[in-house]
Formats: C-alpha cells, sequence, structure tokens
C-alpha cells in the first residue's frame, strides 16, 4: 500500500499543479479579451455618443443660422431700407413685439450699413434701444457673408439684409451659450459634455467627480464649424460597470474547473494504480511461498498485461535450469523479425568479410536480394575506387573493435546493383563470438542520399543570400546611405563607413552620448523625444530630421529613419536604421519657402490694395447715387425731359460702376476669403440660391426645379454663389414665357458632376471657352445686363473645388452647364 500511496503521490505532485497553472492561465487570457473587447465596445458608444451631440450641435446652429436669415428676407424689413416713415414706426413695434422659438434667445437688432442701430427687440424703460454692437464683423458682413459667433456667454448669428440684390443693413441675433446648450442636451450622473473652440472650453455641462481613475472622453468636430469640437465622457465605475460581474463569474468558473480537474486527476490515478497494486501484492505472495510455479494474473490495461506477462516469463526462465534448441531458434526469429522490423538497413559479417546477415532494408537500398549477398564478401557493395582502402579499414577494426561511426573519417559511397554510388552513414557494432552466433560485425546502414540533396539545396539557397547581401552593399555604397545599429542596453553604436562619412570622420561615434554630442542643440530634444516615443511604442517606427556637426564644424542636414527591435520579453533591445544626408533637398526647401514667404506677403499686399481700391472707389460711387435719387426726389418737376433723361444715366453708370466694382471684389476674394471645404449639402445650397434669386424668378415666371442631389466636400457659401451665377444666367438669357431650369447629379468614376440645364437662348460652339474668361460678353449691355465676371467667378469657384467646369449647347436649344466635384467617399 505504501508504494501505491507514493505513485499516486507523485501522479497527482507532478500532474495538478502544471494542469492548474494551465487552467489559470486559460482562464486570465479569456478575462483578458472580453475585458479588452468591453473597453473597446466602450470607446465606440462614446464616439458615436460624441458624433451624435455634434451633429445634433451642428443642426441646431443651422436652424439658428436659418432663422435670421429668414428674418432678413421679411419684407417688412427688406422694404424699411428705402421707406424711413415705416422705419421709425412699423419697425420698432415690429422688433420689440419679435419673440423667437429658443429660451435662449436673448435680443435681435437691426443696424445700416454703417453699424448704427435701426431697431432692436431690447428697449429700456426710457425708450432708448440696447443693440448688439456689430462694428467689430460690419464689413463682413455688408460684403454679403454671414457672421458665427459663439463663447461662453453667447452665440451670435448675424446676415446680410438685401436689397435690389446688395447687401445694405445687418440683422444679428444673440442667444445665451449655457441655456442653448441646455435646451437640446441633458445628462445624467457619471456623464459629461464640453464644447470647445479655438481659444478654449466655451461650455461645460457640470463638474466632473474628482477620482483617482481618469474619465474615458471622445471628441468629434461640429459639422459645418471647423472650430467647434463636442467632448463627451463618462466616469470609469458607469463605463467599466460589468468588469465587477466578469470577475465574479471568472472566479467561480475557476474555483468550478480546479475542483473537476482535482476529482478527475484523483481517480485517475487510483484507476492507474490499483492493477499494480494487485500486481504487487501477488508478487509478494509468491515471494513469500517461494514458489516459482505460480504466476501473475494478467488483468488490467494493456501495459500491464505486458508487464505480468514478461514477469510470468521470467518467473518460468528461473524455474528451468536448460534451454532446449527449439527455444534458442524461436529466440533467434523474433531477433530476425527485429532486425527486419527496423527502418535502417542492417547487415552483419564474419572475421572474414563474409556477408552472413541482410535485413530487407539492405536488399532495398542496393537493389541485391538476400541470396545474392550472402556469402558474399562486402566488399561487393563497396565501389571499385575504394575497396582495398575498404579491406585495409575492416582488417583494422578487427584488431581492435569497438563501436563507432564509419562517417568520422570521410564521405562513404555504397554500390548499388545498378552501378550508381550511395551515398551512405554506417555505425559498426562488434559482437560476440560463440558456436551458435557466426556474426562478428553489425553494421547499420543509413541511405543520406535525400539529405545531401537538401545540403545542396541549402548551399545554394546560401549562396543567394550571399549575392544578395552584396547587391545591398552595393546599392547602400551607390545611394551614399549610412547605416547604424545601436545596442540599447549597452549603448554601443555600430555605425557603416558611409555614415562616417557624411560626417568628414572614418568613426562618427561609438555610443549614444557619441550622437548626441554631434547633434545640433536647437534640434537635440525633438530629436530625442522621437527615440523616447519609439522606445515607449507610441509610434511604430523612429523618423527624425535634425542637424549634425561635421568635421570642418559646419552642420549638415540628416534624416535618420529606424526600426526598434524587442527582446523575448518585450523589452528594447536593439534599433537599426539608416542615415541620409538630405542637406541638398533642406537648402532646396528653405529656398522655396522664401519663395512662398514672399509670395504670401505680395498676395497679402494685393488683398490689402485691393480692399483699399474697391472702398475708395465705391465711396464716391454711393455719394453720386444718393445725391442723384435726392436730385430726383427734389427737382425732378423743375428738370427738362434731357436732364431727368440724363440724370438716369448717370445714376444707371453709377450702379453698373458700383456692381462691377463688387463683381471683381468677389473675384478676387474667392481663394483669400474662401472657407475651410466640409461635407456640405448640395440641395440646401441650391435652396439657398433660390431664396436669393426669388425676385429675380417671380419676376421672370421662371420654374427652377432640381432631384435628390448628393452631399459634397466644398465651401459652402461658395457652392451657393456658383449655383446662384448658373441660375441667374440660365433666366437671363432666355427668351421663353415660361424660362425652365433644372439642377441634377450623377456620379462619374471619382467625382460628382452637376448639371444646370435651362431653356434659353443657347450659345454657340466656338463661346464655350471665350465665356468663362473675366469681362467676356457675349451681348452688348442694351440686350442683357451684367459685367460679365459671372462665368469667371464660376469657373474660379470649380477650380478651388479641385473640379472642372463646362458647357454644352446649341443656339436655340437651351444650355447645359457642368461641373465635378470630388467624391468625399471616394
Amino acid at each position: 500500500m505504501n508504494e501505491r500511496k507514493s505513485l499516486r503521490a507523485t501522479i497527482l505532485i507532478r500532474v495538478v499543479p502544471i494542469t492548474a497553472m494551465a487552467l489559470l492561465l486559460i482562464v486570465m487570457v479569456a478575462r483578458y479579451g472580453i475585458l479588452q473587447m468591453i473597453k473597446s465596445e466602450v470607446i465606440t458608444r462614446l464616439e458615436q455618443a460624441s458624433f451624435i451631440t455634434a451633429d445634433a450641435l451642428g443642426g441646431r446652429l443651422d436652424l439658428l443660422r436659418e432663422s435670421a436669415a429668414g428674418l432678413a428676407e421679411n419684407d417688412l424689413i427688406i422694404h424699411s431700407i428705402v421707406d424711413k416713415s415705416q422705419r421709425k414706426e412699423q419697425l420698432a413695434v415690429f422688433f420689440r413685439s419679435l419673440k423667437l422659438p429658443s429660451p435662449a434667445f436673448r435680443r435681435v437688432t437691426m443696424t445700416d450699413y454703417r453699424g448704427r442701430i435701426v431697431a432692436s427687440s431690447d428697449v429700456q424703460r426710457t425708450g432708448v434701444q440696447n443693440g448688439i454692437e456689430v462694428r467689430d464683423f460690419l464689413e463682413k458682413v455688408m460684403q454679403g457673408s454671414d457672421h458665427f459667433e459663439l463663447d461662453s456667454d453667447r452665440i451670435i448669428m448675424a446676415t446680410p439684409v438685401r436689397y435690389s440684390g446688395n447687401a445694405e443693413a445687418v440683422i444679428a441675433i444673440e442667444y445665451a451659450t449655457t441655456a442653448f446648450m441646455k435646451e437640446f442636451q441633458t445628462l445624467d450622473a457619471g456623464h459629461h459634455l464640453q464644447v470647445f473652440g479655438s481659444g478654449g472650453a466655451l461650455y461645460s455641462s457640470d463638474q466632473r467627480e474628482q477620482g483617482v481613475s481618469p474619465w474615458i472622453a471622445s471628441t468629434q468636430q461640429v459639422r459645418g464649424y471647423p472650430n467647434l469640437r463636442v467632448e463627451r465622457s463618462e466616469s470609469p465605475e458607469i463605463a467599466y460597470a460589468s468588469v465587477r460581474s466578469l470577475d465574479t463569474f471568472f472566479a467561480g468558473v475557476l474555483l468550478a474547473c480546479l475542483a473537476s480537474l482535482l476529482y478527475g486527476i484523483f481517480a485517475a490515478a487510483n484507476a492507474v494504480t490499483e492493477p499494480l497494486t494487485r500486481m504487487v501484492g501477488q508478487i509478494e505472495q509468491i515471494e513469500a511461498s517461494d514458489d516459482l510455479s505460480q504466476r501473475v494474473d494478467d488483468g488490467g490495461p494493456r501495459e500491464i498485461q505486458n508487464l505480468t506477462s514478461s514477469f510470468n516469463s521470467m518467473i518460468g526462465s528461473l524455474s528451468r535450469t536448460t534451454v532446449s534448441l527449439d527455444r534458442l531458434q524461436r529466440s533467434e526469429e523474433r531477433l530476425r523479425v527485429i532486425i527486419e522490423s527496423v527502418p535502417n538497413g542492417i547487415i552483419g559479417t564474419d572475421d572474414e568479410g563474409k556477408i552472413v546477415l541482410v535485413n530487407a532494408g539492405i536488399e532495398s537500398m542496393f537493389g541485391f536480394s538476400r541470396t545474392d549477398l550472402v556469402g558474399q564478401s562486402i566488399e561487393m557493395l563497396v565501389p571499385p575506387s575504394q575497396r582495398e582502402r575498404h579491406k585495409v579499414d575492416r582488417v583494422q577494426f578487427m584488431r581492435a573493435p569497438e563501436p563507432r561511426s564509419m562517417a568520422q573519417r570521410r564521405e562513404l559511397f555504397g554500390l548499388h546493383r545498378s552501378g550508381d554510388a550511395i551515398p551512405v552513414e554506417i555505425e559498426l557494432t562488434p559482437m560476440e563470438r560463440n558456436d551458435d552466433m557466426r556474426i562478428s560485425v553489425l553494421a547499420s546502414v543509413v541511405d543520406v542520399s535525400e539529405r545531401r540533396r537538401q545540403e545542396q539545396k541549402i548551399s545554394e539557397k546560401n549562396q543567394i543570400i550571399h549575392e544578395n547581401e552584396e547587391r545591398l552593399s552595393l546599392a547602400v555604397r551607390t545611394a551614399n546611405i549610412g547605416l547604424w545599429d545601436w545596442n540599447i542596453g549597452s549603448s554601443y553604436v555600430r555605425v557603416s563607413p558611409e555614415l562616417s562619412a557624411h560626417l568628414g570622420e572614418e568613426t562618427a561615434y561609438q555610443d549614444y552620448p557619441g550622437w548626441r554630442a554631434r547633434v545640433h542643440p536647437e534640434d537635440w530634444d525633438q530629436a530625442d523625444a522621437a527615440v523616447v516615443d519609439c522606445i515607449e511604442g507610441k509610434s511604430s517606427r523612429y523618423e527624425a530630421t535634425f542637424r549634425m556637426r561635421h568635421r570642418d564644424s559646419s552642420y549638415r542636414w540628416i534624416l535618420a529613419q529606424g526600426q526598434l527591435i524587442r527582446d523575448g520579453d518585450g523589452e528594447p533591445d536593439r534599433m537599426i536604421g539608416v542615415h541620409i544626408d538630405i542637406t541638398d533637398q533642406q537648402l532646396a526647401a528653405d529656398e522655396l519657402q522664401q519663395v512662398n514667404q514672399n509670395l504670401s506677403r505680395s498676395n497679402d499686399e494685393l488683398e490689402q490694395f485691393a480692399y483699399v481700391a474697391s472702398h475708395d472707389l465705391q465711396e464716391p460711387l454711393r455719394k453720386v447715387t444718393s445725391f442723384c435719387e435726392l436730385l430726383r426726389e427734389d427737382c425732378e418737376e423743375s428738370l427738362s425731359e434731357d436732364g431727368r433723361r440724363f440724370l438716369g444715366y448717370v445714376v444707371d453708370g453709377a450702379t453698373r460702376m458700383r456692381t462691377l466694382i463688387q463683381d471683381l471684389l468677389s473675384f478676387s476674394r474667392i481663394e483669400s476669403q474662401g472657407q475651410t471645404h466640409s461635407l456640405v449639402d448640395a440641395n440646401k445650397a441650391v435652396l439657398r440660391a433660390s431664396r436669393s434669386l426669388a425676385a429675380i424668378i417671380e419676376e421672370a415666371g421662371a420654374e427652377v426645379t432640381h432631384d435628390q442631389l448628393p452631399e459634397v466636400v466644398a465651401d459652402s457659401t461658395q457652392l451657393t454663389q456658383l449655383l446662384q451665377n448658373l441660375i441667374g444666367n440660365a433666366i437671363k438669357y432666355n427668351g421663353n414665357p415660361i424660362p425652365q431650369v433644372h439642377i441634377s447629379s450623377e456620379l462619374r468614376d471619382a467625382s460628382w458632376v452637376f448639371s444646370v440645364r435651362d431653356n434659353g437662348i443657347g450659345i454657340e460652339p466656338q463661346y464655350f471657352e471665350q465665356i468663362f474668361g473675366v469681362f467676356k460678353r457675349l451681348h452688348s449691355m442694351d440686350t442683357y445686363r451684367g459685367t460679365g465676371i459671372g462665368l469667371a467667378i464660376c469657373k474660379r469657384i470649380v477650380d478651388r473645388m479641385s473640379g472642372e467646369i463646362w458647357v454644352e449647347s446649341s443656339p436655340g436649344e437651351g444650355s447645359t452647364f457642368f461641373f465635378s466635384v470630388p467624391n468625399p467617399v471616394s
């Protein structure tokens, strides 16, 4: 029983810890995988929440913008620009009674083109109107652009009020930021919302709870408002609440598995040791009785049966004092079976080198049958050129026989029946001679032909690798690329001759401090930061550009790139990379940057000149127009018919000059004052263009329709201007009683192609390119009014969107203008 307990204890001691550790490792890996999945789901959920919130905020701001635009299109406000009595009476009443549908609304103000308050909803008891200060953005709005402003206290939407297509006044609406944010977003405990602008945080839903663990956050940009970002965050206690139940679950699983494991191992140990215990008991009885005629029962597993069978055979052998000839023959026969079953070739020879034993492996290996070989000299299996040498070696072996491998001396070959030499390996084992055993030497022969072929293939591959290394070395020398290999633990750096030559040295440096000493002091921080980021895993590879000191004390610009290699434990071990001298390229880049700076400064000066010129030109024209209107109102009755006609010419010429200046200014500012491209709904752009052309469409009785249009990446204001110009031209150059304009789009390759089709007068093919030039008109001013800049503006807007514009038309059959915009999905 002591042996049984010892064996069972051995099984338990060896199996239980290993199996338990494996089970624990499996549970830990499963827990880690599920934990990572939970964290990934938390991040995805927060990203979706921040995206939805940012999209909702953008939509709300768009509604505020549309409210301002709708107010600017109010007939009462528009007509108040020229009707002074209406401005003083009805407009004041209208503004005092105005309440926009938002609890965050504070006030609305209308100013004239000089910024003076015309009317305001904020009226004190004294009757004095308090208005929104528009001085900072007056010029921008008077040039036809909307203004949006958001800080921690207020939101301002300002839009121009147009009369006869010109901006003549400003409508500005003010909202309370905090009330506006709380109006559409309500958060419970453990959740937080912040809105950031270019200057920092503009709104925060509440104060986060101070804790050890940081909150999990996700930030999204507000669509259509590139300077606004929304951040949604959650406390870790809420985000990872399921982890606690996960740990409880895995603890229960681990305990249940351990219990089942211990029970299974204990039962298996009992099953293994029970037959052995029974056998030991029977052996002890045989030993006590000293009766060798008894036998052990062969019950139990096959291994125990084999063991008991061998034990019974041993007892039977001990019970006999002689071995019969038949038994000896059977034993020899079993030996032959064993020899025949081994995979190697087995061959036995006597003292004279005669073959006395051959197995099937030898027959298959050399192509001779057993009868061909037995009784023959062993040299018949040796190639003729090596037979004499083999005889000498055989005689020497028989003088001092001992087990050895013949392959230790030289390559060996056997002779096949076909005459081919076979590479072999031979192990020799001397046998003890007796009257019944004639074998003196037993040789194990292995055919190594396949191994030799594999070795030859490897030697071909090694040669190719060597040639590739030589080609790489030649390429590195030809491209003048330096190589470096840094052992992080020892700080030792091995550099190539090409790298040292870049710095005029035989060996530029040999360790990390040596490299650091040659880096320019102004570049050291960013160069070292790139190394640290790579080692800490913040970047997948190392790349930095910096200056290094040459032997002649000058500095060379260097591009360094490398790859980090970690050891088996995941710790940084080595970093290898390349070292490229880019001084010439850097100097060329600096020259190009200087040219670009000069060009930018020239453009700024040109823009300033255009502003001054436009202001100085428009002011006199505004005075001429104003005084002519006054002259017409006060002195029209006293003027002759020619005087009235001449006065009309003056007013018309001044108006045309003012329009021309504004169009030229718009053309010149397409690039300089364009907004950042963002995702724009083309359907809304068509709607805004149609609203701006409402008077023209109504006067001409035109029909403007469109298909469902896509979202594209563009400047929202300029896309609206582009469509407005094309729709306006389609209505203007149209002789039909009902002008018809239709806008559609289709996806071609990687771009959306828009088309604006009309039923107008058409264009001759020879003018297809000319019409997109500045001041290129096909008709006189008496026939069709305009400055000839509209299509030039269209082309410049399309160029800024990286697209193309063209026209297809036939005289009298209408025209279709096409323009392409890159598809944002592609």
